[in-house]
């Protein structure tokens, strides 16, 4: 036994040999293989070296910068498994290992609230690492585990991803989430990444496409209910949507502006900050064009100018906007908001057709347009979408200042 944990704890991993003869006794099923195992004669021990993959202990790293608590859970000795922490630069305290045995006397009432504590399962039988999965979600957590054998599949099951490796059994596989083709932990901390920049710019696309819709309401609305003439026809709305929000949106599955490195400071994608970004830009944003609106139609501005500097201004601020949304939290001026050529192209195609939709004849008969005078026009190119990037650059502040304190 000395032998045992002193190679155990050198990092080996230990494996006890022993026989027994029974004759010409014929053994057919796992009832009788269980009856045989007493009175076995001890053969010896069998020691090996289990090395770490190239760039593991970097991957665990990047993934805890991701807010990711990764813990080892095996049936091999504790030994052994503190041995290989230590390799992965991990810091082991005693009360963060815990045996199968010893968790077994800890009841499931009280085991979610202690069980984050750990950083190893040593000497877990299948049963037990089903039992840490289910143990672990009723602690609030979100997990992925990992596994092989046949014994692992109802663990893989249970939790929240299962990940089988390449060359697991196949009922294993059957019940995984994903299959690790390569069995490389590395992989999955790239995954992890993909998915944190993935989730990013699908918050970004949210509020793109949310501002743009609450501002085309608020301003449609707030024309029926001041008796306006509606500012914007069904038509000029479609084009709005296809041209000014599509293109650009596109743009956002390529950004990569934010760090994916960074760990989320929210689990929701209609989060507080997308909503204050939804609501106030459309407010304040609608509030000026209505008033903008008002005010020159008193001025005796012709009625068909009037709704097509809306159309300007509504049309070019919602594809310009995206320049400012390409980060909810870094400011622009720390950045350059040309970066993303596929962003870039977007915007271009959508101001392009703004312009050709306000000077080319057969388009003004399509969408109740009209040839609007030059300084209308850089009036309505410049003004709403310098008044949103200055409100989303504002809120953006705010919640820089809230994180900080």
């Amino acid at each position: 036994m000395q032998i045992i944990d002193e190679l155990a704890n050198n990092g080996e991993r230990v494996l006890a040999v022993a026989y027994k003869n029974t004759g010409s006794k014929e053994i057919t099923n796992r009832k009788q293989v269980l009856e045989e195992l007493n009175n076995l004669k001890f053969a010896g021990i069998i020691s090996f070296s289990d090395p770490l993959r190239e760039g593991v202990k970097q991957s665990l790293i990047n993934t805890e910068k991701l807010g990711v608590n990764t813990i080892i859970v095996t049936g091999d000795h504790k030994g052994t498994a503190i041995a290989t922490a230590k390799k992965l630069g991990w810091e082991i305290k005693n009360d963060q290992v815990i045996e199968g045995k010893n968790l077994k006397k800890i009841s499931d009432k009280e085991l979610p609230y202690v069980i984050k504590k750990y950083k190893i399962f040593a000497r877990v039988s299948p049963e037990d690492k089903l039992r840490i999965a289910k143990n672990f979600k009723k602690a609030q957590e979100i997990i992925a585990m990992t596994g092989d054998g046949i014994n692992d599949a109802p663990s893989l099951k249970e939790a929240d991803i299962g990940i089988a490796v390449g060359d697991a059994t196949d009922v294993t596989k059957e019940v995984a989430d994903l299959i690790l083709l390569d069995n490389n932990f590395k992989t999955i901390s790239k995954a992890i990444r993909e998915g944190r920049k993935i989730f990013l710019n699908i918050r970004k696309i949210v509020t793109y496409f949310l501002t743009d819709c609450f501002e085309e309401v608020i301003l449609i609305g707030g024309a029926l209910l001041f008796k306006l003439p509606l500012p914007l026809n069904a038509l000029q709305i479609l084009f709005i949507n296809f041209f000014e929000d599509s293109f650009p949106a596109i743009g956002f599955a390529f950004e990569n502006l934010d760090n994916p490195q960074k760990k989320l400071e929210t689990k929701k994608i209609f989060d507080k900050e997308v909503r204050t970004i939804i609501f106030i830009n459309g407010l304040i944003l609608t509030i000026f064009l209505l008033g903008f609106y008002w005010y020159i139609l008193n001025m005796g501005i012709d009625e068909q100018i009037a709704k097509t500097i809306i159309f300007t201004a509504i049309a070019i601020t919602t594809s310009v906007f995206s320049l400012s949304l390409r980060s909810l939290t870094t400011s622009i001026l720390k950045y350059n908001p040309f970066s993303n050529k596929h962003l870039n192209i977007g915007v271009l195609i959508a101001i392009v057709m703004t312009i050709l939709a306000v000077y080319l004849k057969p388009l003004n008969m399509l969408f109740g347009t009209i040839p609007l005078p030059l300084n209308w026009f850089i009036l309505g190119f410049t003004i709403a979408p310098l008044i949103e990037i200055l409100i989303m650059e504002s809120i953006k502040f705010y919640f820089r200042k809230k994180s900080a304190n």
